[in-house]
């Protein structure tokens, strides 16, 4: 989805411009009481300071871009496990003070396909200990459902047979109204069994002799 709609403009109805397809770290940036907590800002050593100067910038960008007319799609997979209960009802309120409406659509991978999913990132994220996930769905969507209006919530088994096309973009783009845009392969495919398997090797022996920017490195030389 964030590929295909990256730069996606039709009609009244538009991709958020802010200089990358994943909203992720724009979003937690922006409404997370302690964003430098945030893996992806923790990775690059961003402490308190630095983080919320950076918070404080993309909440600027966000909110003229809520405060413009027309509808805007904001896309992440991050929010519900990168950000508190409070932080999300936060933003949520911070939207629906903006805008006519709010309106959620959530896909959810079946048990299986999640913690399998979840385990892959839990390993790439530095995670050393061979451990499956919970699916905790209720911990996940509650508070967006309660924040939001269980009505302005949309729930998606994210399975091909359940999906408009048997495709996720053509799915999202069937429920928001507009034509799908072009797309290719999607670049979030699972790691192959080595590639985890190396990961998780190099988390739990080597991981914890490096500094962390070469940890980074290593990590992403091997996925």
């Amino acid at each position: 989805i964030q590929n295909a709609f990256f730069e996606f403009r039709d009609g009244d109805i538009r991709y958020a411009e802010l200089d990358e397809s994943n909203h992720g770290l724009p979003l937690i940036s922006a409404f997370s009481e302690k964003p430098e907590a945030f893996y992806i800002l923790r990775n690059r050593g961003m402490g308190a300071a630095a983080a919320g100067e950076l918070g404080a910038a993309y909440r600027e960008q966000i909110t003229a871009i809520a405060e413009s007319d027309g509808d805007v799609i904001f896309s992440s997979e991050a929010v519900p496990d990168h950000m508190r209960p409070k932080d999300i009802a936060g933003m949520i309120a911070f939207f629906q003070a903006r805008a006519e409406a709010v309106k959620v659509i959530l896909y959810a991978r079946p048990v299986a396909s999640l913690v399998s999913s979840q385990f892959q990132e839990n390993i790439k994220h530095g995670a050393a200990a061979f451990k499956l996930p919970a699916p905790k769905y209720r911990k996940r969507f509650e508070t967006v459902v309660n924040a939001a209006g269980r009505e302005n919530v949309t729930f998606v088994r994210f399975a091909r047979e359940d999906l408009v096309g048997g495709d996720i973009v053509q799915d999202f783009a069937h429920r928001i109204g507009v034509a799908t845009p072009p797309h290719g392969v999607a670049d979030n495919e699972s790691l192959s069994v080595d590639a985890v398997g190396h990961i998780y090797l190099f988390n739990k022996v080597i991981a914890p002799h490096l500094p962390l920017k070469q940890r980074v490195e290593v990590k992403n030389a091997l996925k």
